[in-house]
């Protein structure tokens, strides 16, 4: 893989749009694979053809996939819930808590945990495409997301593995809790180490992996030159810097500005890109060591390959620009 490029913003900013036409913009050139995060999936609509959550080819070069997040967990994060449910199992624990084996299911797994399994196509995938595009949802979820592998999967189950507790981790919280005698728990105290943290340690394998990744990826904003969407992006690009990601922001769009050509007489007009140029003068203070693309008020509605393609021109018509667009982030 080529690179990595994370789409984040506001609700109703365009995000989705942009990612999609840059997707279609880097598959003129590369093999690119488009990722949804958001489970509010629009990028069938945007495409115009039904994607859903199998890869799905939109045309030469350009394959999106819309994840569902009950699937995903099922395929990923099904094994350390066997290992669990199994261990429980071995342990008589279903006789002191009959609803253990229930409870211990994807579905009952919290949305963003179940969400951020959809990390596991960037790593099954890394190899079979050159860029690798997600569509992450708007910001509280996305940074949800993104904490996930790094806190929740790395650190909590780095905790857990060390290797001087690897043997007696899971035997000695049993032990306090239920207080069996020592030849119940000696008995299990090996099955339960090798089931149990052969799940957790493949499941942080791939956290460190996803970490990797998101250390080196390419952060994209899009907002609008409104005071609602440029505050939200100074939040995230705060967010960004708190979460050491700052210097992977490199690109934002301010979408839907109006264009000069259209003014004529209409006095509504005049005043509202007014009111816009104060915002982007502010974001190009406010970002002035980023790339940033201004993408105009659009007089058709960006949906299918056809129109998408015009507003890749219209995004992407300075060359020198197209050159760093996908530099070699991974």
């Amino acid at each position: 893989m080529k690179s990595l490029i994370l789409f984040g913003g506001k609700g109703g900013a365009g995000k989705s749009t942009i990612a999609a036409a840059t997707a279609l913009f880097a598959s003129k050139k590369y093999k690119t694979l488009l990722i949804s995060f958001d489970i509010s999936h629009t990028l069938s609509d945007i495409f115009d053809i039904t994607i859903g959550d199998h890869i799905t080819k939109i045309c030469d070069n350009l394959f999106a996939v819309e994840p569902d997040p009950n699937t995903t967990a099922e395929k990923y994060a099904n094994p350390l819930l066997s290992a669990l449910k199994d261990t429980a199992k071995d342990l008589n624990l279903n006789k002191i808590f009959p609803n253990l084996s229930e409870i211990l299911k994807v579905e009952f797994l919290p949305l963003g945990l179940k969400n951020s399994t959809f990390f596991n196509y960037i790593l099954e995938y890394e190899n079979d495409y050159d860029i690798i595009i997600a569509d992450f949802p708007p910001t509280s979820s996305m940074f949800a997301l993104i904490e996930v592998p790094r806190v929740h999967l790395d650190q909590v189950i780095a905790s857990m593995v060390k290797e001087d507790k690897k043997p007696v981790t899971l035997y000695e919280l049993i032990a306090r809790a239920f207080t069996p005698s020592e030849i119940y728990l000696h008995h299990f105290k090996n099955i339960v180490a090798e089931r149990f943290f052969t799940a957790a340690v493949a499941l942080r394998k791939e956290a460190v992996k996803v970490n990797n990744y998101l250390s080196k990826a390419s952060f994209r904003l899009v907002t609008l030159p409104e005071k609602a969407s440029v505050r939200q992006t100074y939040k995230i690009a705060d967010q960004l810097r708190e979460l050491h990601y700052y210097n992977n922001f490199d690109m934002l769009y301010i979408n839907g500005i109006i264009p000069y050509h259209t003014f004529s007489s209409e006095s509504l007009l005049i005043n509202y890109r007014k009111m816009q140029e104060k915002y982007i003068d502010e974001l190009k203070k406010r970002f002035s060591d980023k790339i940033i693309l201004e993408v105009p008020k659009l007089n058709f509605e960006p949906i299918g390959l056809s129109n998408l393609e015009k507003l890749t021109k219209l995004i992407y018509s300075n060359s020198s620009i197209g050159n760093v667009l996908f530099k070699n982030s991974t």
